[in-house]
């Protein structure tokens, strides 16, 4: 597969995927095409399936003199460590890293609880696929949405990821400065949250442009848990007369989870919220159109361990093909959601 060019402002070219068929066959095709670096930070990797042809791809391109980093979690790539491609990769001359294991935790039982729940492809520090995608065969029908970026959002995502890789420690609740009024924000934004790096705070961006809404508010999550912070915006736009819509799936992948989902979208359709369940697949997007005028995709749940614990990452614009492209495909879903 050859990445087509994507559209284009006059900075930065894009365009999204919307199921991990697209997903992953955009990032082996990524990879593929990698010239000099390839940079991979991963909740879950397994070692079977897509997740198996990922690392003998990228074991490849180690042994072509591509220089490949992958920076996968402890928990949820638990099983990817010891697995023989993750050991070819190694002996390939490719580098793999756990994020926060046993001995973090042993050394920071605080400091080494955030789990990197970044799902980001970075190659040659130059472009990017972004969003919610996991790397796993049993989701390879899921519903997700990837953004692939080139220009500086992905330079921005090169120099995140090699924070990281250097120093992986929280910082999430360290000091960074406070979102930019919407009229003075960047038309593109590489945003993290886990550690600042001299950043807005994804959660904190996502938050204050929610609160900031005049018209409408259409959010996409897998999982809706509740939370202070979160419910107090999400009441104040109602409040306001916002109309907002939210997006969960019909059928979660965690039981429990997708009890409390339901709930949590009970209570905010009995505040004036539009809740509709999908129904076609499992929903594993993390979306956002504020006033179908900015837009965000990326790692980012609707629940207290997203944001306020782990290591999250996303693209956030507001180039207006970016917001009507989303806009279209967020009115699909709902059109294929059922009301709660």
């Amino acid at each position: 597969m050859t990445l087509e060019p994507g559209l284009a402002d006059d900075t930065v070219r894009w365009r999204m995927g919307h199921s991990n068929r697209w997903n992953w066959a955009s990032t082996l095709a990524a990879c593929e095409e990698a010239r000099d670096s390839i940079a991979i930070e991963q909740y879950i990797l397994a070692p079977q399936g897509i997740g198996r042809t990922l690392l003998e791809l990228l074991a490849r391109r180690a042994r072509e003199g591509v220089a490949v980093r992958v920076m996968l979690d402890s928990f949820g790539s638990a099983s990817a460590f010891s697995s023989q491609p993750a050991r070819a990769l190694q002996k390939a001359g490719g580098a793999l890293r756990s994020f926060h294991g046993l001995s973090a935790l042993m050394r920071h039982p605080i400091g080494a609880l955030p789990r990197l729940h970044r799902k980001t492809v970075i190659c040659d520090r130059a472009a990017m696929l972004v969003g919610g995608s996991c790397f796993e065969q049993r989701m390879a029908d899921w519903r997700d949405t990837m953004a692939w970026i080139e220009g500086a959002p992905a330079a921005a995502a090169a120099a995140a990821f090699d924070r990281i890789w250097q120093a992986p420690r929280a910082t999430r609740h360290a000091r960074v400065p406070p979102p930019p009024a919407p009229e003075t924000e960047p038309v593109w934004q590489h945003v993290v949250s886990g550690e600042d790096g001299g950043t807005v705070a994804y959660p904190d961006l996502l938050l204050d442009r929610i609160a900031a809404a005049e018209r409408s508010v259409v959010l996409a999550a897998p999982y809706l848990l509740y939370d202070p912070w979160l419910w107090r915006t999400l009441r104040g736009a109602l409040a306001r007369g916002v109309a907002l819509t939210l997006i969960v799936p019909a059928r979660g992948d965690i039981g429990w989870v997708n009890v409390l989902t339901r709930q949590s979208g009970r209570m905010l359709a009995r505040a004036g919220a539009r809740v509709l369940a999908y129904q076609p697949a499992m929903l594993h997007a993390k979306l956002a159109l504020i006033d179908d005028a900015w837009a965000a995709v990326g790692s980012l749940n609707l629940d207290p361990l997203s944001l306020r614990v782990n290591f999250e990452a996303g693209i956030a614009s507001r180039h207006p093909a970016f917001c009507a492209t989303l806009g279209e495909r967020l009115a699909e879903d709902a059109a294929q959601a059922a009301s709660f």
